[in-house]
């Protein structure tokens, strides 16, 4: 009982104590200060509480802890230092934060694109994410990322992918508009049909001169302005059905409007002779429809001597049986174009041509024949061609007593034929296939032993683009396939082809160009042939081919033939030069060429700053055919050989599509070409 009384007496005696001490430590001002270091080290001098007087300060210590850095002691959410004094007791609270922080980036589906470890407070560079995923288009990061504090998980923010565009009928109707979604071709609405106009079209500025044809993406807010005709005014004399069509003969000097499609319903249809005014397809087109004729010019239009503008031509047939006259145009816009004709297309249609010229005289004959027209003296811009162009011409020169001398040449375009001295030929493609047979064949006549050889001579010019140029090919392109055989009897007579991916001969200028298709060439003529040009006399810069060339026939006389140019001749009057310029088809052959070359075959012109592929091929292909029995099989052998003309430099296709090469080395410029590293440069 006594130990009991005294352990009880015990803690009561400490209890009083201890309170004494905490209202003498107040009746005195001394304070409790306690240090927490939440995770750190306080280091060998540390102590985890001190006592302080009222109204005096303290000293701090400073803690560490591995990976962080220390942000100072805290009371509560306030920042304690050494100006703050103390004036009761006190726990401060040790605040750290990471050297290092993650940021975590995740996708539109939720899946981690990737991670980032950075210093404190730093900003970090998110990864690219796909800009468009469905009908959602990115829109930014769902965090600040300017300066990261800590570890975070950031989201890609995706929302409708879509823009309007404002459809504005000016003062004459109330305008509407259109959500599209980005990345796709906006669709083309219903015409406004608004009675005493006529629609002409959407137009990107309210001048309306930049006509917008559905043809690319817009993927902005955009507002497109109409153009419409008052037919009050009589300015055009509208068309919107056949006859009204056909009636432009009995007035080819006025201006006509299209306002509508106009479906021939599969009529043959009679040339317009001479057109002088202006024809306004307003973006329409004219179509099933047939022409058949044995006329020495022949198109829609035989001659334009005025302007065909926004029109386009398709689902037709032209059949046409050349007769014997001296010269001879075809083409489907216009046999011969002395006017303009801009923006017109021709689409899914054929041209089919046929002529044998057989005469005992002595003639000279010409056929122009192209898938706009067949002669351009004028002006052919952003015209474009999917037309098949089928020719089967022969020259037959008839013995006799006397003999004769018979002449044919030929010119034959994706665009045009001829494209004449001063003519302009801008923006155009061909997309088409031109399959064309040129055949000449002499004779000789005997009598009461009296000979007369007569002789026949045929020249075919054969380019994707066009078949002769004396003026200027600008900003234009071929893709077409041409298949083409000139050949010539045993007896008198002679062909000579010049086939070319974009031109078969230019004596003029070539810039900003360039041709993709394939060259099939077959015969036993004389043939000169080339991925760009088969015989350049004139000068082309800033040009390319990628032209596959087949001229798998032994008997073919293979006079020159080049990547980029069969010939690059130089005569007087003419530059012959070829700058900066490059090619990359290959050329398979029937037999071995005297002049061939990776670039040039063969070459008394210029290249300057000219290249082709480092892995282009010249191969010749070898027939054999091997009888065992009753069956008999062709067996190839493929021998590669080296080109006899040295000209130009090999590049390997990153060098040839680096886009620091394209646009510092070969200078082609990019507000013409569209340039992206790593890809051959097309057309903007």
């Amino acid at each position: 009982m006594k130990r009991l009384f005294s352990l009880v007496t015990l803690t009561l005696v400490l209890v009083l104590a201890l309170a004494s001490c905490s209202v003498i430590n107040s009746v005195i001002g001394l304070h409790t200060v306690t240090f927490d270091l939440n995770g750190g080290v306080g280091g060998e001098d540390f102590s985890e509480s001190v006592n302080v007087f009222d109204g005096k300060t303290v000293k701090l210590p400073t803690p560490t802890k591995e990976e962080y850095t220390f942000d100072g002691w805290f009371n509560g959410e306030e920042l304690f230092t050494a100006e703050s004094t103390v004036f009761s007791d006190l726990t401060l609270t040790a605040k750290w934060h990471p050297n290092k922080v993650t940021v975590s980036f995740v996708d539109y589906f939720g899946n981690l694109v990737s991670t980032e470890t950075v210093d404190y407070g730093s900003s970090v560079t998110a990864p690219a994410v796909d800009a468009v995923i469905g009908n959602q288009k990115f829109i930014e990061w769902d965090k600040d990322l300017s300066s990261v504090t800590e570890d975070i998980t950031v989201k890609a923010v995706y929302g409708d992918n879509v823009f309007t565009i404002t459809y504005d009928l000016g003062n004459i109707a109330e305008g509407f508009a259109k959500t599209c979604f980005m990345g796709e071709l906006p669709k083309i609405p219903e015409t406004p049909i608004i009675e005493g106009y006529v629609f002409s079209g959407w137009f990107l500025d309210e001048e309306l001169t930049d006509r917008y044809f559905f043809d690319y993406k817009l993927d902005r807010d955009v507002t497109l302005y109409a153009k419409l005709y008052d037919t009050s005014l009589g300015e055009y004399i509208v068309i919107s059905n056949l006859d009204q069509l056909m009636a432009i003969k009995d007035q080819p000097d006025a201006n006509y409007l299209l306002a509508c499609d106009i479906n021939c319903k599969g009529e043959t249809l009679t040339p317009i002779d001479e057109f002088s005014g202006e024809l306004e397809g307003n973006g329409y087109k004219i179509f099933n429809f047939t022409i058949n004729e044995n006329g020495i010019s022949t198109g829609f239009i035989r001659t334009n001597n005025g302007a065909v503008n926004n029109l386009s031509f398709g689902d037709f047939t032209f059949d046409i049986l050349i007769g014997t006259a001296d010269y001879k145009y075809y083409g489907i816009v216009a046999a011969i174009n002395n006017g303009t004709i801009t923006n017109c297309h021709v689409i899914d249609s054929e041209l089919k041509l046929q002529s044998t010229v057989s005469i005992a005289s002595s003639a000279n004959f010409a056929g122009y024949i192209g898938g706009i027209v067949g002669q351009n003296n004028g002006s052919i811009v952003d015209c474009s061609n999917k037309l098949v162009i089928n020719v089967s011409v022969s020259t037959l020169a008839q013995a006799t007593y006397y003999g004769c001398s018979v002449s044919s040449t030929y010119y034959i375009g994706g665009i045009c034929g001829y494209n004449s001295e001063n003519a302009i030929l801008n923006g155009c493609a061909n997309y088409g296939k031109i399959d064309s047979l040129v055949y000449s064949a002499g004779s000789l006549y005997t009598h009461n032993y009296h000979s007369a050889a007569s002789a026949a001579y045929t020249y075919a010019y054969i380019g994707g683009l066009t078949g002769y140029n004396v003026a200027e090919i600008d900003s234009s392109v071929n893709t077409a396939e041409i298949d083409s055989e000139i050949k010539q009897s045993a007896y008198y007579s002679a062909a000579y082809g010049y086939v070319g991916g974009l031109v078969g001969l230019n004596n003029g200028k070539c810039t900003n160009d360039y041709a993709t298709g394939n060259i099939q060439q077959s015969g036993n003529s004389d043939v000169y042939v080339g991925g760009f040009v088969a015989y350049n006399k004139g000068k082309t810069y800033n040009c390319y081919s990628t032209t596959n060339i087949d001229i798998n026939d032994s008997s073919a006389i293979i006079k020159s033939v080049g990547g980029f140019a069969g010939e690059n001749i130089l005569e007087n009057g003419y530059e012959a030069t070829i700058n900066k310029c490059f090619s990359t088809g290959s050329i398979t052959l029937g037999k071995a060429s005297t002049d061939s070359g990776y670039f040039v075959g063969r070459t008394t012109g210029t290249e300057k700053d000219c290249y082709y592929l480092d892995t282009m091929t010249i191969n010749i292909v070898t027939k054999t055919e091997i009888t065992d029995g009753e069956t008999t099989e062709t067996v190839e052998t493929v021998e590669a050989v080296n080109p006899t003309c040295a000209a130009g430099e090999a590049k390997t296709f990153d060098e040839l599509t680096s886009a620091d090469f394209i646009e510092n080395t070969l200078y082609f410029d990019r507000m013409i070409w569209l340039v992206v590293d790593g890809e051959l440069p097309t057309l903007r």
